[in-house]
């Protein structure tokens, strides 16, 4: 009985190739008619395509490795469409760039399409805080100490359409090697944004945002994982997505009167709370592991005795905010 099933089931497989093939076919035909107009092939994703092609190969070989040919050659169908896609998408048969170069067309495709890299976003995006949203944005592009002309073109064009004026002249000069941003600083600086109030769906798209941000320059630096891997947490915090995430706190353990004395003058709105073994100052909550482990390890500069430990219950928001020793 089961034998009969797959045997149905694998002849109405290669049955669907059709329908995949019609898809493709009417799909490519639609373009192809339109090859020579300009905007048809400036609306294509020259990038997509390649992860299109790149992942629909790994697939046709993949399924040729198990001997599943109706896998291989649904996959091959979609490397094909994505090869058409991605000619067309360079202007190869615009009028006007049959001379030039298949590459050069290629990267002047990729250049357009990484000055576009943002629309999507811009077109919903508008901040209730607009100014707060463009210096987390710089923030986190000068968190590696490198600001990037991607990074800088990508926060401009958003600080443009928002109409605010954007010294980057006096940022650098503020923010440079001699005073560079710290992680304590610039996630302050998104709870202060969070204190605001702003709608949920503007806080999931300024998620987006940090997202491309830190990929734009191709280049992905430990500092901004870091520091991406706390922020994120910080607005599905907000946005409630996963009450039962793990949250991560720091515990000061004065090991003096005089110390403990020192800690409350530094920091004079903390309170003493009950952890495993007795008592504890506790900062956070913290959303990454590796992050509190780092602002824990400013504190031991300090010659305070501090350990990062597993949170039972989330402190408040409010107490977010964190002194900056850094």
């Amino acid at each position: 009985m089961l034998e009969s099933f797959k045997t149905i089931i694998s002849l109405i497989a290669y049955v669907s190739l059709g329908f995949t093939f019609m898809e493709v076919y009417l799909t490519l035909n639609k373009l192809w008619k339109r090859r020579h107009d300009r905007k048809v092939a400036e609306s294509i994703s020259i990038t997509g395509k390649f992860i299109g092609f790149f992942t629909s190969s790994v697939f046709v070989l993949n399924f040729s490795f198990a001997y599943h040919w109706q896998g291989a050659i649904n996959a091959s169908f979609w490397a094909f469409a994505a090869v058409v896609q991605i000619f067309i998408g360079a202007g190869l048969w615009v009028v006007g760039q049959q001379k030039t170069g298949f590459w050069t067309l290629v990267k002047r495709a990729l250049k357009l399409e990484r000055k576009e890299a943002g629309d999507l976003a811009k077109s919903f995006f508008r901040p209730s805080q607009a100014y707060k949203v463009i210096e987390i944005l710089s923030k986190v592009a000068m968190i590696d100490e490198v600001l990037d002309d991607s990074e800088k073109e990508f926060i401009q064009q958003f600080a443009e359409l928002w109409d605010i004026h954007f010294d980057w002249e006096e940022f650098t000069k503020e923010n440079g090697q001699h005073s560079p941003i710290s992680f304590t600083e610039l996630r302050n600086a998104m709870v202060e944004y969070l204190h605001t109030s702003p709608p949920t769906d503007q806080v999931s798209q300024l998620g987006d945002v940090l997202n491309m941000l830190v990929r734009i320059d191709g280049v992905v630096s430990e500092e901004e994982e870091l520091v991406l891997e706390e922020l994120m947490g910080l607005i599905k915090q907000y946005e409630d997505e996963d009450p039962s995430t793990v949250l991560y706190s720091i515990a000061i353990v004065p090991q003096s009167a005089e110390q403990e004395q020192a800690i409350l003058q530094t920091m004079p709105t903390l309170r003493k709370s009950q952890v495993a073994g007795g008592h504890a100052f506790l900062i956070g909550p913290f959303h990454s592991q590796k992050y509190a482990q780092i602002v824990c390890n400013k504190y031991r500069l300090l010659r305070c005795f501090s350990v990062v430990v597993e949170m039972e219950d989330s402190l408040d928001l409010s107490q977010s905010t964190l002194p900056d020793h850094s």
